[in-house]
């Protein structure tokens, strides 16, 4: 009976500390802090900024699906080579408010 109450204790302990792991889908920039984004380049698609109405993205925002296939695409076509992952390499850097290539 104490054999069983001995081996039962740590097995209890050990399930009770166990957690699912939380995941932060949308982590902050290390590169900049406050609201405005800082910007890197003045060049624009199309030669214009688009509308402040037009919010496709907002869809995709809190999808943690869209966000992983984003993630998993990124590093597939080797975007990271050109863009970073914290957006710091010769391309220009796609983690601000405004994407500037999407």
């Amino acid at each position: 009976m104490r054999q069983a109450l001995a081996m039962l204790l740590p097995l209890t302990l050990a399930l009770v500390a166990c957690q699912r792991e939380e995941r932060d889908t949308r982590p902050q920039s290390a590169l900049g802090s406050g609201e405005q984004p800082t910007p890197v380049t003045t060049l624009e698609p199309g030669g214009q900024r688009p509308s402040p109405t037009d919010n496709k993205a907002a869809s995709f925002e809190a999808n943690a699906f869209h966000m992983s296939e984003g993630k998993r695409l990124f590093g597939w076509f080797n975007c990271s080579g050109c863009h970073a992952n914290g957006g710091g390499g010769m391309g220009p850097a796609l983690m601000d408010e405004k994407w500037l290539y999407g």
